[in-house]
Parts: C-alpha cells; structure tokens; sequence
C-alpha cells in the first residue's frame, strides 16, 4: 500500500505555482514543480499569446515576468480584474494575459514550464490562495506562507468569428435600446412607476380616446415604456403640458391609482452619470434643483428655473430605492461643504418626509448591466432623470381606506369592470342598479357581492357557492350550492335579475356563457340584464392567445342573436385586476 501511495504521488503534476515556507524547500520546488498544461492544436500553436488562470490576490506583473522569461522575450503582460471594485466571492478569480514574441516561446511555455522561485525575496500573503505547507510546526508561522500565485497556464482561446458577431450584436442591440432612452428623454417629463404585468396594460389604456378625452386639457402623451426596468418594476414615459398637474389627477383616479406606484415629475433633461460615486450623486441633485451656479462645479446642468424659498421642504422620490442613501448623503454634504456658494443658492436642502411642500424626484431610467462600456466613448453608467415638483397627494392614502372595507382582491376587480365601463358608456352608471336584484355566481367568500350590496345599493343579491361566505349582509342571501341547483330556487321565488356577475373557477370558460344562458332560458332575467363575467383561460402563455380565446366566447355570443338572442354594448376588458391569463367581458343581454 505505501508503494502504490509513492507511486501515486509521484505521478500527479503540481496543481500551481507555489513558494515554500523555507529557502531549502523553494529551491527543491524549484527542480519538481511543473504547472498542468491543457491539450492545444495546431491552430492554437499559431497564437503568441497565452492564458494564466486563478490569479492569487498578490500576484503582479513583475513575479509573472520572472516566471515566464526564461522561455522566451515578452511583449506584454496584462492582469484583468485584480483590482476591481467588486466582491470577489461572486467573480471570478482574477486572469493575466502574457504575449511573447513568437510562437515558440509560447509553445515552451505551456509544455515545459517550471516554476521559477526568487530565493532571495520569497513571495508571502497570508490571506490569498491555498496552502499547501504540510508542515505543523510552530516555527513555520514566522516563514512565509506557502502562496498559489496561479492557478492554470494554457493557449490563449480566441473567440470565434460567430462568437464575435453575436457579441457585436447583442451590444449594437443594446445601444440602439439606450439610444430610445435616451431619445425619450429629451420630451417626458412625467415618469410613472408601474408594475411589469401592468404596463403594457396601463400604456394603451392611457392612449384610449376614453382617457384622452377626459385629461384633454392637460394634453399628455405617452412617449414610451422601458420595461422591466427593475424587479417586477417599469417606467412609462409620459409628456404633459401641467406634468404636476397630471400627477395629481392619476394619483385620484380610481382605476389608474391601481396600476401605477408612483409618480416622478422630472426636468426634460436626461444627465449621464455613476450613481455609486459621490460626484455623480451631488450632479443628480444639483441637476434636479437646476442649479446654475458654481456651487453646481460647472457641471453644465439644464433644467427649469426652481424659486428658492426659505420655507420649500423636500420629500425625496428615489427610483430604484437602492439609490436613497447615496442621494441623501450627497444632500448632506452639499449642505456642511460651503465653499462655492453664493447669495443665489440656499443655505441648505432642508428635506421633511412629512410636512414637505416639495417633491424632489431622481429616476435612473437606464443602467449598462453587460460586462464592461457599452462603448469606449461611453463613460458613465447609468441614466437619470430629476426634477422637483409641488407636492400631489401620495397614492397610498386613496387606496388605504378601500383595503380596509374590501373581501378580497375580488373586490377591486369588478369595482374596476364597473368604472371602465361607466367611463366608456355614458348611459349606464350606478344609479340605474339601486334597488335591484344581483346573481353572483361562484360569490365566496364575497368580494363581488359585498360590491353589488354596497356599493351598487341593489335591494337584494343572491350569492351562489357552495364555499363560506365571511360577510354577512341583510340584502345577501347566500345559497350555499351549485348555480345550476340554485337557478329553480330563484324561479320559484319570482325573482327578476337586473345584474348577472360570475368569477367563477371553472375548466372550460365557455360554461360561464352557458351558465348566462341558462338563466335566461329559465326565465329569471329581466327583459334586459346586465353581466359580468371573468373568463379564466388554463391554456397557453401569450397575450394573443389570451386574446384569442376570450374572442371566440365573445363571437359565440354574438352568433346567438341568429336564434333571437339579441346583446348590446358589449366589451371586453384586460383588468389591471385580472392575471394574465383572465378577461373580463361585459354588456347587455336581451
């Protein structure tokens, strides 16, 4: 066994290039050691230039030169990623380039390198690498430690031509994408923060005729989406002739509130800087108040003209978060720095997040997250757009109160069916439903019929499921059962249904029409009711599809009217309440 250990040991080349605890031992490493060198081609041979991998913390151009020049007159040497400003534990391992003159030396390199050891001035960093001194004395503590200076030693691996056009790609792609940014800057002044799954949504709802027509005086455009911009988080680009204006009549509209988080009012000025530096923080700031002054360090900053009163407090509106503490610290600082102020600039930026009279808002509206500069040219990182508004009232303190009173999330969803459509059909609003009876169909735990007996004020809502209800209302009579047995019960009692609701789970969507139907053959619906209904599609993953599943519902309803059923004003909606996979679909059934 002990042969077969020293056999074993023998065969196995040394993994790095290491430095021994003691002089006598660096100098036998000297004749043994050999670094693993990795299988080349004929085509690799014709490079000059090889790789060194797994770079020690220590490492340096001058103990790479002493390794490698016995086999040949070096060119150059470059080390990537030994000093950059990242954690090391999620990069890689620090890397070095070493062009020698010829090919050959190259070659000698890769296939008959040895290591090289300074005797004189032993190489040490306690802290870097592995270790691998076997020896347990005490005294080796006060010798330098046994150090790898580096890990892999191989021909360099060029990228291939496809490899390279791809990347090309990808970063003329990415520059066109900045570009458009870019480009929409120069005319929003109004960002609005919206979730992922909303934006699109909320996008062509806001350039509806509907909407338009209703903010037409204050004539606002939407300029563009930058998507995904941050977790689950997008920006909307909007322009407006009152941007303030605009944020307040969002921030109290009922449907829109819903969609958006917040609102940014911003300079239609777009400032290119790194927001993880000071210097680019107080730009920020400087850029948002629009400064002119040399307290701004004759940074060229644009923007509208701000009154300076000695009573403006700010809230500071940061978007992504992450970027708040360095704002605030830039802010403090340039309130205690008071060289280069003059009579034209404040004192100091008093900011109160409660009693404010001005919001002080900064977006990053794009940041490079590739390897590198997106370009040479390019020398910032990060896009920001800023700016200071008078305060509008913040959009938590409308939705609060409604949370309080609400079921479910149910709730909202046919509270928001109701809005559009009144917004879209100017002869149906809630005054027509008060004193009416309801069908909610699949109503538990009661979001929908809380709705209907509240909000709507009907007389009586019949609230079918065979689930629990948690509310427990005068003029909600629950039906624990399925709609198919609760339909005879409400012949029975002659009741006329005025509106029929249904958000019910079921595996085809197309029962929900049947479901409709059904009622109106059992005569249990008015001469004209009105309904509500969610179609849940469970296939598919596209928006067109979606689409196209809720359509062909739509158009079975609509071939009804060949046997004399008869609907008007029919729609459907893609609810900011609705998942994506859901459409709801409203109208009048005859």
């Amino acid at each position: 066994l002990n042969c077969l250990i020293i056999l074993f040991s023998a065969s196995m080349p040394l993994q790095s290039y290491a430095f021994s605890a003691s002089a006598s031992e660096r100098a036998k490493a000297t004749a043994t050691a050999t670094i693993p060198t990795s299988p080349t081609t004929d085509a690799s041979l014709s490079n000059s230039r090889i790789f060194i991998g797994g770079l020690s913390e220590g490492c340096t151009k001058n103990l790479l030169q002493k390794s490698f020049q016995p086999f040949g007159t070096i060119l150059e040497i470059s080390i990537v990623g030994m000093n950059d400003n990242v954690k090391k534990s999620s990069q890689r391992k620090p890397f070095a380039f070493v062009t020698f003159d010829s090919p050959k030396s190259a070659k000698a390199a890769i296939s008959n390198h040895r290591t090289v050891l300074d005797v004189e001035n032993g190489y040490s960093n306690g802290d870097g690498g592995d270790n691998n001194n076997n020896n347990n004395n005490d005294n080796t503590k006060e010798e330098p430690n046994n150090q790898l200076l580096f890990r892999q030693v191989e021909m360099e691996n060029p990228r291939n031509q496809k490899d390279r056009s791809r990347s090309n790609a990808a970063r003329q792609k990415e520059q066109a994408y900045r570009d458009s940014i870019l480009d929409m800057c120069k005319s929003t002044n109004l960002i609005l923060q919206v979730q992922t799954t909303h934006a699109e949504r909320l996008s062509s709802y806001l350039e509806t005729d509907t909407i338009q027509n209703d903010y037409s005086e204050l004539k606002f455009k939407v300029e563009g989406l930058n998507g995904a911009a941050r977790r689950n988080m997008s920006l909307l680009f909007l322009s407006s002739s009152d941007p303030t204006g605009l944020a307040l009549r969002l921030h109290h509209d009922p449907i829109i509130a819903r969609a958006m988080k917040k609102c940014y009012v911003v300079n239609k000025t777009a400032v290119e800087v790194e927001l993880s530096e000071e210097k680019g923080n107080e730009k920020t700031i400087y850029s948002a108040l629009a400064m002119d002054t040399a307290m701004a360090m004759n940074m060229d900053v644009q923007g509208e003209s701000v009154s300076k009163n000695e009573e403006v407090s700010y809230r500071l509106h940061a978007f992504p978060p992450s970027i708040q503490s360095n704002l605030l610290t830039a802010i403090n600082k340039i309130n205690t720095d008071t060289a280069g102020k003059d009579a034209s600039s404040p004192e100091t930026i008093t900011l109160n997040p409660r009693t404010f009279t001005d919001v002080l808002s900064v977006v990053q509206v794009y940041t490079y997250k590739g390897r590198g500069n997106l370009q040479k040219e390019v020398k910032e990182n990060g896009v920001v757009m800023s700016g200071v508004s008078p305060s509008f009232v913040s959009i938590n303190s409308n939705i609060g109160n409604e949370e309080d009173s609400a079921v479910n999330r149910a709730y909202f969803k046919l509270q928001e069916a109701m809005g559009r459509y009144y917004r879209d059909f100017n002869d149906t609003n809630e005054s027509i439903f008060h004193d009416s009876v309801a069908l909610d169909c699949g109503a538990a735990p009661g979001g929908w019929s809380k709705f209907l007996a509240d909000d709507m004020k009907c007389k009586m809502v019949y609230s079918v499921d065979p689930g629990k209800m948690t509310i427990d209302l005068a003029n909600v009579d629950h039906l624990q059962m399925k709609i198919q047995d609760a339909i005879p019960i409400i012949k029975e009692r002659n009741a006329k249904i005025k509106i029929f609701v249904s958000d019910m789970c079921l595996h085809e969507m197309e029962a929900q029409l049947e479901f409709l139907l059904l009622a109106r053959k059992e005569g249990i619906l008015e001469a004209e009711t009105f309904f509500v209904l969610t179609l849940k599609v469970t296939g598919g993953y596209s928006k067109a599809h979606f689409d196209g599943e809720a359509k062909k519902v739509m158009d079975a309803l609509h071939a009804k009217a060949d046997v004399g059923i008869k609907t008007r004003d029919t729609v459907t909606y893609h609810l900011f309440s609705n998942r994506n996979g859901e459409r709801t679909i409203m109208g009048y059934i005859q």
